[in-house]
């Protein structure tokens, strides 16, 4: 088992609340943008809802974005920072 996966497990049976999961909308489908390892402990815990945020946006803009942050991190690198 993922080693975050089963922290957020063990934080949730204490009966800790996470943070909500951040989620995109496109008017027709949803995409999970942060949160994977607390979604999949909230499912093994058995819960059937968790808490969401929610913003309008496309899986092309969340591509698009990580693409952009990605190339900010390499030009840090090569900056030495």
């Amino acid at each position: 088992m993922n080693e975050t996966v089963e922290q957020y497990v063990q934080r949730l049976r204490s009966g800790e609340i996470l943070p909500a999961l951040k989620v995109r909308y496109d008017g027709q489908q949803y995409f999970l943008e942060d949160g994977f390892h607390r979604l999949e402990a909230a499912k093994r815990c058995g819960h059937e809802t968790v808490k969401v945020e929610v913003s309008p946006g496309t899986l092309a803009d969340m591509e698009a974005e990580f693409r952009a942050y990605l190339t900010k991190v390499r030009e840090g690198l090569k900056n030495g920072h």
